[in-house]
């Protein structure tokens, strides 16, 4: 997939990669929307080789002073760089070459002075770097993997390959490929990144410990998992009283840990629960790690996987859960989705935790977080043909620093496309119908691009799925107004938000998550200026409010273009501050702002 590793080394591309993601990270949140210098000062003793815009940064804290060249400026922050930069201190005149791991000390140096205690600010930085550290380790690990993997996936689908190919994560993250809790023997065995498959771990659960849920009242049959070898293993196992349990399927890194909650060993001992072991057909990790791919039915399980993944311990939690089934019965009951419909949404019909009345409500908390499995639907266009394929949007977008062999560059001069013209079809199956439906019916999906897939025919976009409901928000006045508390869910249910925060959620996880990322790569493909591709959305959206009928879709539209700012997620402060489960928030510049007037600044 990336040709150029053949020339530099994967931790070179890793700690470039890493590099990208603090700087872009950094200027966002610090506000620095364009450090460039127009007109370079003759004093700066810098070789003038490079064909990219100049760019200062002063670090007012440390006291020193960062320079480096933008390969590629983005009106949204998705900047590229040479790799190329210079630091100095302010009292000093000699600009110094700075290495991937000195421009990354000097701008952790800088940031950790957010904490004002000289102790917990020196433990804080540390912890920062060490994270860093692991994501640079595993994601050079993974780039190094993916020259010997790339043989390998050829003889997997389009999707599993896309689901499998997200090698650097998450482009405003600083720690976007961390994970504490694998071990170096685990990853090979799970991580999707080096192309892993594995059987899943399944435990007969007896009836009364079971806490499950489903939204059309019918639980997934495991049956079709296994081999007859198997089904006979499971019967010697619960002999005649097979009525009395059920099923539940974990990763097996997470039997093995729950295995040492106090309750579960003995619940294993007096043979309320049986440990099976191993078992069913192979399972695929995607993108997020824990959720995996089941081919036999079609179906993906997200599983509780006790290990922090970038910033969360990725269990699933009775809120989670509740926001989930919640989100499905509305989902399921006004917005069922036609086979031949441009956008779908993948419904979650239910999960299976184990549960007892005789624990406390805490130690039920314990076990429902980390036994829950959710069971969500597969797209039926799962099995195609060589001219239509399903990716997963960040798979189509990423590409290496400095590079754009991103996989929509490659679609892009394939079928030679305009680029254009192809984001205006891609705002018809992704903005469209997600605005609308946050309009009409006050639901917030989010629908950032990792949670997104795309049907490409000929490099054509032709369908959108967004998946993952745990991250659903909807309006709560909608909600009053649309009858969704007379017998679908509860007034207090974790999925309503107010109609601010619901439509603050809509903007960052499509608009600035997912779009910008998009806008941005289309540009750089052929190095357009991206207020050209801005402009297109901007127009798309005038159309859109002029030619609907619906009020409320006018109002939703005008409330986006009259925005002069749009919520982007803090996530290297929010890292930094230890405050991953309530990340803070900055604001960056609506780039189709429509009372900006005159031309964008394409400077």
């Amino acid at each position: 997939m990336f040709t150029s590793l053949h020339t530099k080394s994967s931790m070179y591309l890793a700690k470039m990669a890493e590099v990208q993601r603090l700087l872009n990270s950094y200027l966002r949140e610090k506000e620095i929307f364009d450090p460039r210098i127009i007109n370079e000062r003759n004093d700066l003793s810098l070789k003038k080789t490079k064909d990219g815009a100049l760019f200062h940064l002063l670090l007012e804290q440390t006291g020193y002073e960062l320079l480096g060249y933008f390969s590629f400026w983005s009106a949204t922050g998705h900047h590229e760089y040479e790799d190329t930069f210079y630091v100095k201190p302010l009292e000093n005149e000699t600009w110094m070459p700075a290495n991937a791991d000195e421009v990354m000390n000097v701008i952790v140096e800088e940031l950790a002075f957010l904490e004002k205690d000289a102790a917990e600010r020196n433990r804080k930085k540390l912890e920062l770097r060490s994270h860093m550290e692991n994501s640079i380790h595993k994601t050079a690990l993974y780039l190094k993997n993916s020259i010997h993997q790339e043989e390998r996936s050829q003889k997997k689908p389009v999707f599993l390959q896309s689901e499998q190919s997200l090698l650097l994560g998450h482009p405003f993250h600083p720690t976007p490929k961390s994970s504490e809790g694998f071990s170096e023997y685990d990853l090979p065995l799970y991580a999707p990144e080096l192309g892993a498959s594995f059987t899943l771990h399944y435990f007969a659960v007896a009836k009364d410990l079971i806490f499950e849920e489903f939204i059309d009242g019918h639980a997934l049959d495991f049956g079709d998992e296994f081999t007859e070898e198997e089904k006979s293993h499971i019967r010697s196992q619960i002999g005649d009283e097979n009525h009395q349990y059920r099923l539940l399927p974990l990763h097996p890194w997470q039997a093995n840990y729950i295995k040492m909650i106090p309750f579960i060993k003995k619940w294993i001992e007096t043979k309320k629960i049986i440990d099976l072991g191993k078992m069913g057909r192979k399972v695929y990790p995607t993108a997020s790690v824990r959720t995996v791919w089941v081919p036999t039915h079609n179906f993906f399980y997200k599983l509780p996987l006790h290990i922090r993944i970038t910033n969360f311990i990725r269990t699933n939690t009775l809120e989670q859960i509740r926001r989930t089934i919640d989100a499905s019965r509305v989902i399921k009951k006004l917005l069922r989705q036609d086979n031949h419909s441009s956008f779908g949404i993948l419904l979650e019909h239910g999960f299976r935790a184990i549960f007892s009345p005789m624990l406390t409500e805490k130690e039920n908390e314990i076990l429902i977080q980390n036994t829950a499995v959710l069971l969500r639907e597969g797209p039926a266009e799962i099995n195609i043909n060589e001219h239509e394929s399903l990716y997963v949007a960040a798979s189509l977008l990423e590409n290496l620093p400095n590079s754009d062999c991103s996989i929509l560059a490659q679609q892009i001069r394939q079928y030679n496309h305009n680029e254009e013209e192809w984001l205006r079809q891609y705002l018809h199956v992704t903005l469209k119908p997600i605005l609308c439906l946050f309009a009409e019916k006050g639901i917030s999906i989010e629908a950032h691009a990792q949670n997104s897939l795309i049907i490409l025919k000929n490099g054509w976009p032709e369908k959108c799925y967004v998946r993952d409901l745990e991250g659903i928000s909807i309006s709560r006045e909608h909600a009053d107004k649309l009858g969704y508390f007379s017998g679908l869910i509860e007034k207090e249910s974790p999925v309503i938000y107010s109609d601010q925060e619901a439509w603050k959620r809509f903007i960052y996880y499509f608009f600035v998550n997912h779009l910008s990322h998009v806008v941005s790569s289309l540009a750089k493909i052929n190095k357009l200026d991206e207020y050209q591709l801005w402009t297109v959305v901007r127009n798309f959206l005038l159309e859109l409010e002029t030619e609907t009928a619906s009020d409320m879709l006018k109002r939703a539209v005008g409330r986006l273009l009259d925005s002069p700012s749009l919520p982007a997620k803090a996530n290297l402060i929010s890292r930094f501050l230890e405050r991953g489960e309530t990340p803070l928030y900055v604001h960056i510049p609506n780039p189709i702002y429509r009372n900006r007037g005159g031309s964008h600044d394409s400077r």
